[in-house]
């Protein structure tokens, strides 16, 4: 380990991995910061799939267009549901 800056004796140090999720966090390190901003969800492609066929073509368009309004869409997910 290495410092940015002199550790005054009796000082705070705080070890980080980084700008992580949550879900990295838990996954490499076995813990997770409560409130993190850049935190994701995982989820799987047939939780998606399930999700999708219980909503009408109108409702999917909706909720694709919030997530790309919040720049949370990757578009190339829906190429298989046109």
């Amino acid at each position: 380990m290495r410092s940015i800056k002199p550790i005054p004796k009796g000082g705070q140090i705080y070890n980080t991995y980084g700008n992580l999720p949550n879900s990295d966090l838990l996954r490499r390190y076995g813990y997770v910061i409560p409130g993190s901003k850049g935190d994701i969800v995982e989820i799987t492609s047939e939780m998606v799939i399930e999700t999708l066929s219980t909503l009408t073509k109108e409702e999917v368009e909706r909720r694709v267009e919030v997530l790309d309004d919040e720049d949370m869409f990757e578009e190339y997910l829906l190429s298989g549901f046109d």
